[in-house]
């Protein structure tokens, strides 16, 4: 992603990669930025959260670009509810210095062969209020 302009992807459009679900809207929706979904979730009529998860951020900070201070500056300004997550400890600690939280910490679990669900270690604020909580 790092090699285009985003003029050059605001020219693309999006399309269900799943055979299995519906495909109806391909190709009839563009690319939509963090910012644009913060201003999306704002104009709801409900209370509507976000929650965003930080990709290969130990790269993009190799090349220059830092993903951690423009996620806190776009949620600071949003004022929208959010969580954070991410596999990597150290993009989380930056996010910690920059006064964002509640942040989540993903692991991977390898298995070969387990038929069972492995969920991660969750540091929340008090986030299972719809009943939803892996230990139910």
């Amino acid at each position: 992603m790092e090699d285009f302009t985003w003029a050059e992807l605001a020219t693309l459009r999006t399309r269900q990669r799943m055979p299995a679900r519906d495909a109806r809207w391909n190709g009839r929706l563009g690319l939509a930025r963090f910012e644009d979904v913060l201003a999306l979730v704002r104009k709801q009529n409900r209370t509507v959260g976000v929650y965003a998860e930080t990709k290969d951020a130990a790269h993009f900070r190799a090349i220059g670009l830092p993903l951690e201070e423009r996620l806190a500056r776009a949620l600071r300004e949003s004022g929208v509810p959010y969580f954070v997550q991410s596999f990597e400890p150290d993009s989380l600690r930056r996010l910690a210095a920059l006064g964002v939280g509640p942040r989540v910490q993903r692991v991977a679990a390898i298995t070969r062969g387990c038929r069972c669900r492995i969920y991660p270690f969750m540091r929340m604020r008090s986030a299972w209020t719809s009943g939803s909580s892996p230990r139910r």
